[in-house]
């Protein structure tokens, strides 16, 4: 992705999931974001979640490490119509 010519944009929470917060993969999105090379859609959480029967917020914190490190690269959605 950084020998791609144009930005580009990572849905669903970059496909992290919440246990992944600090890792490199999570820390590599976060210098694209700060970089203005990517976007990250807040969408489908229930896709990352790690908690059973997705009735948890544990997404939380890897939504706010989006927005502090970047706010005006995230992008909001409702992963409405789906499959």
């Amino acid at each position: 992705l950084d020998r791609l010519p144009v930005p580009f944009v990572l849905d669903h929470f970059a496909k992290l999931r919440p246990s992944a917060l600090g890792g490199d993969v999570h820390r590599q999105v976060l210098r694209w974001l700060r970089d203005g090379r990517a976007w990250v859609k807040l969408s489908g959480a229930y896709l990352v979640t790690e908690a059973p029967e997705q009735q948890s917020d544990d997404c939380a914190a890897l939504a706010r490490s989006f927005l502090e490190a970047a706010p005006s690269q995230i992008v909001w959605g409702t992963n409405w119509p789906h499959a």
